[in-house]
C-alpha cells in the first residue's frame, strides 16, 4: 500500500471532503510530482513478511524520520536542504544560519507540510523543529497573493521566551524574501502591537493570552485569510492553563487551513486538542524510544537529611570545582533564581 496522495490536496473530515485550504501560493505541478515521487521512494509495502511498526520504529536509522500513516510506516531522509525544494531565497538563508544537512523533522515535516497536510508532530527540543515548519509555510508565502496584505501564518508558542526566538529565528529565515513577521507577547505595548497587527503581517507569533487579548480588545487581529496555524509545544501551553485560550485562538481561525501541531509528550489533553484543531493529520515521531537525548548524562546529588539548607552552597561548590568553564542553573521560581544568582556572585 501506499500513502494516499489526494489527501495532500483535499481535507477530509468524517467521511465528507472539505474545500482546500486557503492558498498561500500552493508549489508548482512539477515541484508537487517531485515530492510525490520523494515520498513514494521511501514507502515500502507491507506484507506477511514484514516487521510490525514499532520493531521498525527501533530500527530506523538514527538521522531518519519514522511516519505513520494509514498502517504505512514512511522514513523520511534529505542529505541537503536543496533536495527539499526550497526556493533560492529560503536555502540562501539556510546557508547564511550554517544549517548544511537537514535534521530528521526538518526532513519529515518540509516536504509534508508543503503539501498541506495537518502535521501532528512529537520532537525533542533541539531537533530543529521551528525550522521545520517555518520553512515550509515561508516556501508557500513566496507564492501568495500580493494584491492585498493579509496574515496567513499563525504561530502560537506558550511562553514568551520562545515566542522571541520563535520570531528571531522567522526573521532570519526570512531575511532574503518580503515576508515579515510580528510578535505578539505580553509585556510589551499592546498599542504597538495593534499597529503591527493592523499593518498585516504575512507571520504572527503569539502567545495565547496576549493574541485572545487582541481579538476581545483591539479589533486590530484579522484571520479571514489565514491558511496556516502552528501550535508549537502544545503539551506546555496545557500545563500552563492556557487551554481556554488556545480553544478560543483554535474557533477564531478559518475553519479551511492547514495546522501543524508539535509536542514533547502525546497526552490524553494533547490528543484530545489534536482531536479538535486536525484533520486526517499525518504522525510523525522523533527518537519515540529515547526521553532524554543520546549524548546527555543525568545525575542526581541526594542531600542528607537534614542537611536541605546546604542546597545552595552544594550547588556552588558544583558550579565553581566540577562545572568551571560553562553552566547554566534552572530554578522553578524568579525568587529561587535570585538567590542562586547572589550566592554565585558572592
Amino acid at each position: 500500500s501506499s500513502l494516499n496522495f489526494e489527501f495532500l490536496q483535499t481535507r477530509v473530515a468524517g467521511g465528507q471532503e472539505m474545500e482546500p485550504a486557503p492558498q498561500m501560493g500552493a508549489p508548482s505541478r512539477s515541484m508537487q510530482r517531485q515530492q510525490k515521487r520523494d515520498l513514494e521512494a521511501v514507502v515500502e509495502p507491507e506484507s506477511e513478511e514484514d516487521v510490525d511498526d514499532e520493531e521498525a520504529e527501533g530500527e530506523a536509522a538514527e538521522d531518519e524520520m519514522v511516519v505513520k500513516h494509514d498502517g504505512d510506516t514512511v522514513a523520511f531522509k534529505a542529505s541537503t536542504f536543496a533536495e527539499l525544494h526550497l526556493s533560492r531565497a529560503l536555502l540562501k538563508a539556510c546557508q547564511a544560519l550554517g544549517y548544511d544537512k537537514p535534521t530528521p523533522i526538518q526532513s519529515a515535516v518540509i516536504p509534508l507540510a508543503m503539501s498541506g497536510r495537518d502535521i501532528c508532530g512529537s520532537a525533542k527540543t533541539g531537533s530543529g523543529k521551528t525550522a521545520a515548519f517555518m520553512l515550509p509555510l515561508m516556501e508557500r508565502l513566496m507564492h501568495r497573493p500580493r494584491r492585498v496584505a493579509a496574515t496567513r501564518v499563525l504561530v502560537i508558542v506558550p511562553t514568551r521566551e520562545l515566542a522571541v526566538q520563535v520570531h528571531a529565528m522567522t526573521e532570519r529565515l526570512a531575511q532574503f524574501t518580503d515576508i515579515r513577521a510580528a510578535l505578539v507577547v505580553g509585556g510589551l505595548s499592546l498599542q504597538a502591537q495593534a499597529a503591527a497587527l493592523r499593518s498585516r503581517p504575512e507571520v504572527v507569533v503569539a502567545t495565547p493570552a496576549r493574541l485572545v487579548d487582541h481579538l476581545h480588545n483591539t479589533a486590530a487581529v484579522d484571520l479571514d485569510q489565514l491558511a496556516a496555524l502552528v501550535l508549537d509545544e502544545a503539551d506546555r501551553m496545557l500545563e500552563i492553563g492556557f487551554k481556554d485560550q488556545v480553544e478560543q485562538v483554535i474557533k477564531s481561525c478559518p475553519k479551511q487551513r492547514q495546522t501543524l501541531l508539535f509536542s514533547a509528550t502525546l497526552s490524553a489533553a494533547v490528543d484530545s486538542l489534536a482531536a479538535m484543531s486536525l484533520v486526517h493529520p499525518a504522525h510523525l515521531t522523533v527518537d519515540r524510544n529515547q526521553s532524554t537525548p543520546v549524548l546527555l548524562t543525568e545525575e542526581v546529588v541526594r542531600l542528607k537529611e537534614g542537611r536541605e539548607s546546604d542546597k545552595e552552597s552544594m550547588l556552588l561548590a558544583l558550579c565553581t570545582r566540577s562545572f568551571s568553564t560553562r553552566c547554566i542553573i534552572f530554578a522553578k521560581t524568579k525568587h529561587q533564581v535570585r538567590i542562586q544568582a547572589n550566592t554565585c556572585i558572592q
